[in-house]
């Protein structure tokens, strides 16, 4: 039953993502526009690469997301490392916010989820962090990196590498297709 369960929900999202309407099986993609990751997100980085564990403390700190955290379209709480008040402030960068798309690079390539509402003060080590422009949605942005329609772009991407990884200049090449925000926000809901 779950296989079955799973099946029908990757289903539903491909069908979403190039615009079928999954009640009357129809495409309908009027306001829809062609882009590419790059063009839609305002910031496409990486979380601290360098010395990670040099931050690292057992007690207070910040919590920092790390792949083991990042789940398709949420996000696991377990496991969490922690770093301390001034290795957050050296690396205010990867400091997270709501709405924030945070992708895994290595292992499970594209393995992505957003940064809910209220979750608090949060870093990230070693994965993509992407910052959703005016035109999408986080939530929509998480959906779609975990579609049949980006894994395939992935795949491609990899080109056939041993070594499964995605970088952020591929991160940036990956092509979405924009419906407007009212479409993203039914999307959300019925894959929710």
């Amino acid at each position: 039953f779950c296989s079955q369960l799973h099946e029908a929900t990757e289903a539903l999202a491909e069908a979403l993502f190039v615009g079928i309407d999954p009640q009357t099986g129809s495409k309908n993609t009027t306001g829809w526009r062609p882009s590419s990751l790059d063009a839609e997100m305002a910031s496409i980085q990486v979380g601290i690469v360098v010395k990670p564990a040099s931050y690292y403390v057992e007690t207070g700190g910040i919590p920092a997301l790390r792949s083991l955290n990042v789940r398709p379209n949420r996000l696991y709480l377990g496991e969490l490392v922690r770093i301390s008040e001034v290795g957050h402030k050296l690396n205010a960068k990867s400091a997270l916010r709501a709405g924030d798309v945070v992708t895994i690079r290595t292992g499970e390539p594209g393995k992505t989820t957003f940064i809910p509402e209220g979750i608090g003060q949060l870093n990230c080590i070693d994965i993509i962090f992407s910052r959703p422009g005016a035109n999408v949605r986080g939530e929509y942005v998480s959906f779609f990196m975990n579609s049949r329609v980006a894994k395939r772009q992935i795949a491609v991407l990899q080109g056939g590498l041993a070594q499964q990884h995605l970088n952020v200049g591929e991160m940036k090449r990956i092509k979405i297709s924009v419906p407007p925000l009212a479409y993203q926000d039914r999307a959300v809901r019925m894959l929710n």
